[in-house]
């Protein structure tokens, strides 16, 4: 009897630790993606800057203008994409994030 007790106490440890760790992480997530740049934002403004037009970009990353208006919408993209987009703009976007390390 004691026996079973003692494990019940262990599960209910274990249920509770996993419970937390979960949040914990999930916490942590958030935070990280708080933390890293919006990178269709920062995209959609170098293009400006450039005074490229989504139809430019869109025939030099081989895609329809709909998507561009898409990547600016995005926190984060496929890293062949955004060295797609580096590559047409002439823009180092990998280097924010290197930047942040």
């Amino acid at each position: 009897m004691v026996y079973q007790s003692q494990q019940n106490l262990i599960s209910k440890m274990v249920n509770a630790f996993s419970f937390a760790f979960k949040n914990m992480s999930q916490v942590l997530k958030k935070q990280i993606m708080n933390e890293l740049p919006h990178i269709g934002e920062l995209i959609r403004r170098e293009l400006r800057r450039q005074g490229r037009s989504n139809m430019w970009l869109s025939e030099q990353i081989a895609c329809n203008p709909r998507t561009v208006s898409k990547i600016f919408k995005k926190q984060y993209i496929d890293t062949c994409q955004l060295w797609q987009i580096s590559k047409a703009l002439g823009y180092d976007f990998f280097k924010i994030y290197s930047e942040l390390l």
